[in-house]
């Protein structure tokens, strides 16, 4: 057996850990700076020091893609419900893409837009900060939407090879992504309209201005307070979410569906032909061909893999005779 999602959810996990180990990282590198006190040097020791956490986060971001490669590559492996929701996840993965694609050329056309009144000498303060309020607000759309779009990818690679808790526990990961974004999304928008506000009551170009962006920086502070808090919640329940089918295929109480013609020798675990007498890989004489061959039926429901003597699929609870 090649094991593909076995491998794919073994990468996944490894990415949500290195996802948490980074945000952790640059959650107290945020704290450890005093903004009161900040500098340009500071700020960019700041820019310095979460180069790093940046790199790993990017790295984790690499092993995820490689297990979602393993894991549409082994769509096939535990039924067809499972690859056919291994498709639909695929298809959100597409509009995913082309839903940050048009919506960073909406965000650009509108930040360009205001950044036209100080090229061309408009000094209109409020109504470029009414561009970027707009701006502003469809970034924080977007975010949701994004999680929204996200989590349903989670949702349906993963549901069809979880059990009853692990069900329960990804869907409450998927809603934990969508209240995260929408704090998030609150939070931002309110710090944006705090400065905005602080900018409107000044000159533009008056020297506090900086002062200002400075004191409201504590309202990003608690954006990314509620980021971090509210990531490290979600990454553990994808975690464990990721973990249990991993623990269910390696303990063997998943088992991948073969086709009716494919038998696994018990020696080195490799798919054989049926009609095969001895082991192709490492030579295994299959003396029994009962014992070897795959399974005559699997469960309708679930594509679990069923014993001839089975009469309720041990995987979902369905009686086989329910099936024509």
């Amino acid at each position: 057996m090649k094991n593909y999602t076995k491998r794919g959810l073994l990468f996944l996990m490894i990415s949500v850990i290195i996802s948490i180990i980074a945000t952790v990282f640059i959650f107290f590198v945020w704290n450890s700076i005093n903004l009161e006190s900040i500098s340009s040097e500071n700020l960019a020791n700041l820019l310095i020091a979460i180069i790093p956490p940046v790199i790993v986060s990017a790295i984790g971001g690499i092993l995820a893609l490689v297990g979602a490669i393993f894991i549409y590559m082994g769509k096939d492996e535990f039924g067809e419900k499972h690859a056919r929701y291994i498709k639909y996840a695929l298809i959100l993965v597409v509009i995913s893409i082309l839903f940050g694609i048009i919506s960073g050329v909406i965000s650009s056309f509108i930040q360009y837009s205001s950044t036209s009144y100080t090229i061309f000498g408009t000094t209109d303060t409020s109504q470029l900060l009414e561009n970027l309020r707009v701006s502003f607000a469809v970034s924080s759309i977007t975010t949701v939407i994004g999680a929204m779009i996200g989590g349903l990818i989670w949702v349906f690679g993963l549901y069809q090879i979880e059990n009853d808790i692990g069900k329960k526990i990804l869907i409450t990961a998927y809603i934990s992504m969508i209240i995260v974004a929408i704090a998030v999304a609150i939070s931002s928008f309110l710090f944006f309209t705090e400065f905005s506000n602080s900018i409107l009551a000044e000159d533009l170009a008056d020297t506090q201005t900086t002062s200002q962006l400075l004191s409201s920086m504590q309202y990003l502070g608690d954006t990314l307070t509620i980021s971090v808090i509210g990531g490290i919640i979600q990454s553990s329940l994808l975690f464990v979410a990721i973990y249990i089918p991993y623990k269910r295929i390696d303990s063997g109480e998943l088992t991948p569906v073969l086709p009716h013609n494919m038998k696994i020798c018990k020696n080195c675990g490799r798919e054989a032909g049926s009609e095969y007498v001895i082991c192709a890989y490492c030579g295994h004489r299959f003396d029994s061909f009962s014992d070897e061959t795959t399974s005559s039926k699997t469960c309708k429901n679930c594509g679990y893999t069923l014993q001839s003597d089975y009469v309720t699929c041990p995987n979902c609870g369905k009686k086989i005779d329910e099936y024509p």
